[in-house]
């Protein structure tokens, strides 16, 4: 497991990027529907104080990240949210 502390501005640009994700491309009934490694990061995020992932479900958001913007650029808050998450994933290996 990897522990990562994430600030609640954090956790809300992640669930951004799940929402982006989910409406943008019909995921499975436009939203409706989340697997199960899915709800667990979602759940993850209502979590008080620091999180542990597995190296799945951070490669996960980082996919969202991805997903959401396509080419367009991401803000600074997002950039800084990214290497965070780079860098828990290379410490964890």
């Amino acid at each position: 497991m990897i522990n990562i502390e994430l600030t609640e501005h954090e956790r809300d640009l992640i669930r951004l990027w799940i929402e982006n994700v989910q409406m943008e491309g019909q995921h499975w009934g436009d939203g409706m529907a989340v697997f199960p490694d899915e709800k667990m990061v979602i759940d993850k995020l209502d979590r008080p104080g620091g999180l542990r992932f597995t190296r799945f479900h951070l490669e996960l958001v980082l996919d969202w990240a991805k997903s959401t913007h396509g080419n367009a650029a991401f803000t600074v808050d997002e950039l800084n949210l990214l290497d965070k998450i780079g860098k828990a994933l290379a410490e964890s290996k």
